[in-house]
């Protein structure tokens, strides 16, 4: 997924990362015009929040609230995941996809 930043901004981590030379980045500066690419496949598969199965397909994740992680750890889009993005950029065939036919 790609943004463009329409402005100069500081985007905030949620879970902050360590640079090549070690250091912690808990936030992200951008400048007007710059393009931010999202990984969704990363995104959806953090084991920080999914635990150290987060690449395995386990539907009956979302059939046991006991083996969701924490609501504030989780995106917050559709099924909790980035796959249909989110907000007003969210996909136009997440309804398609949400239905069994």
């Amino acid at each position: 997924m790609e943004r463009v930043a329409l402005q100069d901004d500081v985007i905030p981590l949620k879970f902050p990362v360590r640079s090549a030379d070690g250091q912690m980045i808990n936030s992200i500066h951008v400048k007007a015009g710059q393009i931010i690419d999202i990984v969704v496949a990363a995104a959806d598969r953090l084991k920080c929040v999914w635990g150290p199965d987060a690449d395995l397909w386990r539907p009956e994740r979302w059939l046991e609230a006991s083996s969701l992680p924490d609501p504030n750890a989780m995106n917050h889009g559709w099924a909790r995941l980035l796959a249909f993005s989110q907000g007003v950029h969210a996909c136009i065939g997440v309804r398609m996809g949400e239905t069994n036919h």
